[in-house]
């Protein structure tokens, strides 16, 4: 940062303190219920989306999932007869992600879940995809 930068960003700091030293003493006693209602929005917002992360699931054969998945994704594979079991314990009001190699597998199962009562299910397409809208790596197991 140059001097003139801090210059100007040490005398805005000071300005504003100055302004805010004006304020009155009932001026301050009095809670700022936007700034507050802001804060627990805030907070309430941040939990809601910690419990909204989704669930990844690769709907691939084992064998694909090996050669590469999105880092983070469970392998439930849809065409295997123990998909069903795999998914019907669980939580059907939590988020979740599928994809496979294009995105018809991907489509089938969520068909499939939400048949089931699933309610929040959606489908990303390819590992590719996936990858690209979730930001996250594709990695392979080692």
């Amino acid at each position: 940062m140059s001097v003139m930068m801090k210059n100007i960003f040490t005398g805005a700091v000071c300005g504003l303190c100055l302004v805010l030293a004006g304020c009155s003493a009932s001026e301050q006693a009095q809670p700022n219920t936007a700034t507050e209602s802001a804060s627990s929005n805030s907070s309430q917002t941040a939990e809601t989306e910690k419990d909204q992360t989704p669930m990844i699931i690769d709907v691939r054969t084992p064998e694909e999932f090996a050669t590469g998945h999105v880092a983070g994704a469970v392998n439930f594979d849809v065409n295997d007869a123990e998909f069903q079991n795999q998914v019907k314990d669980l939580d059907k009001s939590a988020a979740y992600v599928l994809y496979c190699r294009s995105g018809n597998r991907a489509e089938g199962a969520k068909g499939y879940l939400e048949s089931i009562g699933f309610t929040d299910v959606k489908n990303l397409g390819s590992v590719q995809d996936a990858s690209q809208e979730l930001g996250l790596d594709v990695v392979v197991d080692k």
